[in-house]
């Protein structure tokens, strides 16, 4: 009696911690047919214990041969001795068919020396994998942040290299057309040099911009022009070679406020995942329009591939989802543009996918628009000035050209090659200048510094900024970037004069 009791009571608190086990554990005899089949077992494989217990055969819970190559590695002395299993990584069958992941604790029950049974230890690993490749995609990404930081840096040193001959090829061919009388011949050479000077220009200009790493600064946007400068990037590349392109554009768009370098990400990325369904040939179509009833502008991209698969379409935005083969894609494309859209107030969806081409669309909130010196202005621009310049630059090239621009235009220019030079000229006691004309990095002191220092003599002095970096943070100091052409230089100096 009494003994018979404690025995069912040891039988039972063996079978409760059994079922309440986290791993799923499954015995049977050594026929393979089930005697014990816990909770864990029945959400990981999908059976319930009745229906495991009466009609599974653990030979079932394996795919092929599975369960005989388990107990061939039980019966030997290598994976943790004679009838013991240790760490063994495979994968078991649950009842939809789909192949889980495990890590198996195995072991054979002997009885008077004589195989009765097998029980094993199944713990489920699709969560631990799931993570380890999410931690190796970020880690995948922060290598690529790290590169891409790293090829700023390299492209603002060698923008600046190249800008500086870039601005005295464009001012010189501008001041031989402005100034001298030439054949035609002569001047359609120079106007060769001046697009392919530009050209240049731009090429350098979009690279900064897509791999410069600054903070985000959201501030008034033109869809229309991001989109041209990523197709400006894009569209000789030989992914795009055997795309045909379509533009769509509402010309005078409203502006949108987002980060800049965001907002040309988002576009790489919605394009190039256009392109790439495509397989780089088929026809990708891009539209922008505003609708105004709801104050937003709208973009779409349209695409002539295969489509979304219904079952992917509620994922697609989500991170680390995606479609592509190993080794083609994070799955961090999409959803870092969804990032980017909502951090800009406005939305990103599927507008429509079939197999015959699928289309995003994007909303963005309107904004009004925000003033800023030009880049390039129209020849009428050149105004005769009689302001005092001290003129403060480095580049010799650049510094000769810019100030015979200006005194052209009527302006008192003094030059200085440094800021030493720039705060003894003033120092001497020469103090009656309007405005200071520097560069940004120099030798010895910044800009920035400069300025400063002079305002302490000359406290109404205007400034102009120029350089030939893209990562330089000013504010809202008036900037001209280089190269620069005489018309933008004028027009700048008068703004900033006016303002």
């Amino acid at each position: 009696g009494l003994l018979e009791e404690k025995l069912h009571r040891t039988n039972t608190l063996l079978e409760n911690l059994l079922q309440s086990a986290v791993d799923c554990v499954i015995a049977a005899d050594m026929k393979g047919k089930i005697f014990l089949f816990n909770s864990s077992a029945e959400e990981v494989f999908g059976y319930t214990k009745q229906k495991a217990i009466s009609t599974l055969n653990v030979r079932d819970i394996y795919p092929g041969d599975g369960a005989r190559h388990v107990m061939k590695l039980l019966r030997s002395n290598d994976y943790g001795g004679k009838g013991r299993l240790k760490t063994y990584h495979t994968n078991v069958l649950s009842k939809s068919g789909e192949e889980i992941p495990i890590s198996l604790y195995a072991s054979i029950i002997y009885e008077d020396g004589r195989e009765i049974a097998s029980i094993g230890f199944f713990h489920d690993l699709r969560d631990r994998l799931r993570i380890q490749k999410e931690l190796e995609n970020t880690q995948l990404q922060l290598l690529q942040s790290e590169k891409m930081a790293s090829l700023g840096k390299l492209a603002a040193g060698v923008a600046h290299q190249l800008n500086n001959p870039l601005g005295g090829i464009t001012l010189f061919a501008k001041l031989m057309l402005e100034e001298y009388t030439l054949e035609k011949g002569v001047k359609d050479d120079l106007g060769r040099i001046l697009r392919d000077a530009e050209r240049c220009r731009n090429t350098v200009k979009e690279l900064l911009e897509f791999t410069r790493q600054t903070r985000h600064l959201m501030q008034p946007n033109n869809i229309n022009d991001a989109l041209n400068r990523t197709l400006f990037l894009l569209e000789n590349q030989t992914l795009f070679q055997n795309i045909r392109l379509r533009k769509e554009f509402q010309p005078d768009l409203p502006l949108v406020s987002s980060d800049t370098q965001q907002l040309y990400h988002l576009m790489m990325n919605i394009i190039l995942n256009a392109a790439q369904a495509m397989n780089g040939n088929g026809e990708l179509t891009l539209k922008t329009y505003y609708q105004a009833n709801q104050h937003r502008v709208c973009i779409e991209i349209s695409d002539t591939g295969p489509g979304i698969p219904e079952e992917a379409l509620p994922h697609i935005f989500e991170p680390f989802f995606t479609t592509k083969p190993i080794g083609k894609g994070t799955g961090l494309g999409l959803a870092t543009s969804y990032g980017i859209v909502r951090q800009a107030g406005g939305s990103i969806f599927v507008a429509s996918t079939s197999p015959k081409g699928t289309t995003f669309a994007v909303r963005f909130p309107r904004v009004s628009a925000r003033a800023g010196l030009p880049a390039t202005v129209p020849a009428q621009a050149w105004t005769q000035g009689s302001a005092r310049v001290l003129f403060v630059e480095d580049e010799k090239v650049i510094s000769a050209l810019a100030t015979r621009v200006l005194s052209d235009a009527g302006y008192q220019i003094v030059r200085a090659s440094s800021p030493a030079e720039a705060l003894e000229i003033v120092s001497a006691g020469n103090e009656s200048f309007d405005i200071l004309v520097t560069d940004v990095v120099m030798p010895g002191m910044r800009g920035p510094e400069l300025a400063a220092k002079l305002r302490e003599r000359i406290p109404k002095l205007q400034v102009l900024f120029i350089t030939g970096f893209s990562d330089v943070d000013l504010g809202d100091a008036p900037l001209l970037a280089k190269p620069f052409t005489p018309e933008a230089l004028l027009a700048s100096v008068k703004q900033v004069l006016e303002s």
